[in-house]
């Protein structure tokens, strides 16, 4: 196959977690779908996409994957669920006693078509129901079919904006009412506000009503210690006099604030900086694009690290219980009535540098909002014609990166193995960084290397580097795209003595678990650059397993199977979503979760059931067979499991010739905010254990050094009987 329709640019910004459907030419010269599948590239290391058939009869679940982490909480949301439903049926039932008539209803981003069962079940005369995720309305079709609605529901996979000639689908020039919860965290990063204004023109009655009706985003000053490890380093000329400007990449990291360790406190009052009336006549009246300098009145004096930031909705027909008219929030106070929603989360501005602000003191919250996806937070002493942001690289920052660059795990790691004495005391020597960020390799020039290289093969990545090389005046660094970029590798920066990184690689961050396998890869590429006597840092990997049970027991809940939300029978969803999951679960396919942001417990000693051993480079001269490990965890207090929880531990030499752990992916002794997400398997039904019935996990792996994977399966067992993973 040829030519499959997907520019490089696109693929070379799409991460380990994503699968693509393209076209391609066959043998015979026709245009045939295809699946781009990432894999990791065993010879080059970073992602390579390997193209396969795709039937849209048998292959849907090879998409639908994709969805697993937000898809389920969401239609397991009995509050919200109700919430809609009563809005979308009031709507319809006004709009038939004022016309006579049930209304044409446009579903925008239907997903499986909930929002617009509920339409058609109120009475709606048709309801037309779009999306543009690949491989979703062929399932929302069989939904619809499965509740007896094909004759009242068209469902068409594509975006709102290339829908046309409606009298040809259902017999009416325009539609009467249009409901969307096209939401992100940031309320307006699904593209909500230009569906809306793209429908008004184009497919939309004039007196078109929407649900929801208004939507607003408030914002406030927190206080919480923990987010010092999200701060990004800052350029000395980066910040002026004055401003304080959050540096989270893409502005906002997604948090619930209730479960944050160590809690947080308000340092402000709520101050509304977006509202939006999302009718869609009057939305396009405006232009939506708006930028808005707030005042913030400090109601408690201290230190401020953040800024806070949530959306409320106004959802007609359902707010009467609400005093201010709000019916559905991603608060944190709105959470404790509507119940826990993993789907919808608070978001913070991490500032680069924590303030002291007095009580009664008055700061200014710049919102910026560009019409479209994106929402900008900024804070600033005096107003807007204050001083700003200068410089712009800092928000090339991850969270994760963030995170590396803080971590005194990582950074007393690195002092320690760099130090005279050690195998890998880099003063003097030639070393070369290939994990992304290489913050290792800064801590290397810093301690008297003769020459850091920087493998950095992603543009942004480059850009971000050039700026912090120059923060810590690194003159013994420079920075190699890499041979696979066309950069061939310079004779003058010498062989190598000591390679080092701390496994990160940014758009592998959705699959954890391919990351120690990533660099692994990378230092088999680079072998021959090595000294003979070269030293790798990390040196070694395990793979670690272990049972968990969370405090709150609603978050196992909104990941369970998906039976039949506001009685719409959703099995066939189910069933295809159950198709991911084959006799053994493949890394890609674990829930990578931020587990420091939810209270739990590991009802189960860790175990080691897997290790890779990175000194020695991969010997692809011989076949290499996969490598098999069965280990068994002894459960070490009561309690349900509810998921097994996967991670990496990165081992690091000593002068003594021991080797203890360097920097690890979980930190199993206190909850503790990690670079890496945490690789999690939902065990549904849960599984009680007791000690004394002698409980236990069995853990199966499997890892394909010549396939690029890892599998898993496991077994929680007692002396009565045993859950297995194939559930």
């Amino acid at each position: 196959m040829e030519d499959d329709g997907t520019s490089s640019d696109a693929l070379a910004s799409t991460g380990a977690d994503s699968v693509l459907l393209a076209d391609a030419e066959d043998a015979t010269g026709e245009r045939v779908p295809v699946l781009l599948k990432p894999m990791l590239s065993v010879e080059t290391g970073g992602i390579q996409w390997v193209p396969e058939p795709y039937n849209p009869d048998t292959d849907i679940h090879k998409l639908l994957h994709q969805l697993r982490l937000w898809y389920p909480p969401m239609l397991n949301d009995v509050f919200r669920n109700n919430i809609w439903d009563a809005a979308i049926s009031q709507a319809v039932q006004r709009f038939r006693f004022a016309h006579g008539r049930g209304p044409v209803v446009l579903d925008i981003g239907c997903g499986t078509g909930l929002l617009a069962m509920m339409a058609a079940r109120a009475g709606a005369a048709h309801v037309i129901a779009v999306d543009s995720f690949p491989g979703l309305g062929h399932v929302t079709g069989e939904i619809v079919e499965a509740n007896g609605l094909t004759e009242k529901i068209t469902v068409r996979q594509c975006k709102g904006s290339e829908l046309e000639n409606l009298s040809d689908l259902i017999g009416a020039e325009r539609c009467d009412m249009v409901v969307s919860e096209l939401l992100d965290h940031t309320f307006v990063g699904e593209g909500m506000v230009p569906a809306l204004c793209d429908a008004s023109r184009r497919l939309l009655t004039p007196e078109a009503v929407s649900v929801p009706t208004f939507g607003s985003v408030w914002v406030a000053l927190i206080a919480a210690g923990v987010l010092d490890r999200y701060r990004v380093p800052i350029m000395a000329d980066e910040v002026c006099a004055g401003a304080y400007t959050a540096l989270v990449p893409h502005g906002l990291l997604p948090l619930r604030l209730a479960e944050i360790p160590g809690g947080f406190e308000y340092r402000s009052e709520k101050v509304e900086c977006l509202k939006l009336n999302l009718t869609p006549s009057r939305l396009i009246e405006v232009d939506a694009a708006q930028e808005n300098c707030l005042p913030v009145t400090v109601s408690r004096a201290g230190s401020i690290d953040a800024i806070a930031m949530w959306w409320e909705l106004e959802v007609d027909g359902a707010n009467a219980s609400d005093a201010d008219g709000k019916a559905y929030s991603s608060s944190v106070e709105a959470e404790r009535k509507q119940g826990l929603q993993d789907h919808w989360k608070q978001c913070v501005s991490v500032l680069p540098i924590p303030i002291e602000a007095s009580a009664g003191s008055t700061l200014h919250v710049v919102a910026r909002f560009d019409g479209v996806t994106t929402l900008a937070l900024d804070l600033v002493k005096h107003d807007v014609s204050g001083p700003r942001l200068t410089q712009p690289t800092s928000r090339l920052w991850s969270p994760g990166r963030a995170f590396a660059a803080t971590c005194p795990m990582r950074a007393n790691t690195y002092a320690t193995v760099f130090a005279p004495g050690n195998p890998a005391a880099v003063s003097g020597k030639n070393v070369l960084d290939i994990s992304d960020g290489s913050f290792a390799g800064i801590e290397a020039a810093l301690r008297g290397a003769a020459t850091v290289v920087c493998l950095e093969d992603r543009p942004q990545s480059r850009a971000l580097l050039t700026e912090r090389l120059k923060q810590n005046d690194c003159s013994n660094a420079v920075i190699w795209a890499g041979a696979a970029q066309g950069e061939p590798w310079n004779t003058d920066w010498g062989p190598i003595d000591v390679l080092v990184g701390d496994g990160y690689y940014e758009r592998l961050a959705a699959v954890p678990l391919w990351q120690p396998l990533n660099f692994w890869y990378l230092r088999t590429a680079v072998n021959a650059i090595l000294s003979d006597n070269a030293v790798v840092v990390p040196g070694r990997v395990r793979i670690m397993a272990a049972a968990v049970q969370f405090q709150e027991e609603a978050y196992a809940q909104a990941h369970a199977p998906v039976g039949s939300p506001s009685e719409f029978d959703h099995s066939v969803y189910q069933q295809h979503r159950d198709m991911t999951k084959g006799a053994r679960v493949s890394a890609r396919l674990f829930d990578p979760i931020d587990l420091w942001q939810h209270d739990h417990t590991l009802l189960t000693e860790p175990v080691c059931c897997a290790t890779l051993d990175l000194c020695d480079a991969i010997d692809w001269e011989h076949e290499l067979a996969p490598q098999h490990c069965q280990v068994t965890g002894s459960v070490c207090c009561k309690g349900w499991v509810e998921a097994v929880v996967v991670w990496a531990e990165y081992d690091v030499s000593l002068p003594d010739g021991e080797s203890r752990v360097g920097f690890t992916d979980y930190t199993t002794e206190r909850r503790c905010p990690d670079a890496t997400q945490q690789s999690v398997l939902w065990v549904h039904p849960r599984k009680k254990v007791d000690p004394e019935a002698r409980a236990a996990l069995m853990v199966d792996c499997i890892v394909d050094v010549a396939q690029g994977d890892m599998s898993f399966d496991y077994q929680i067992q007692d002396k009565q009987s045993s859950s297995t993973g194939k559930t």
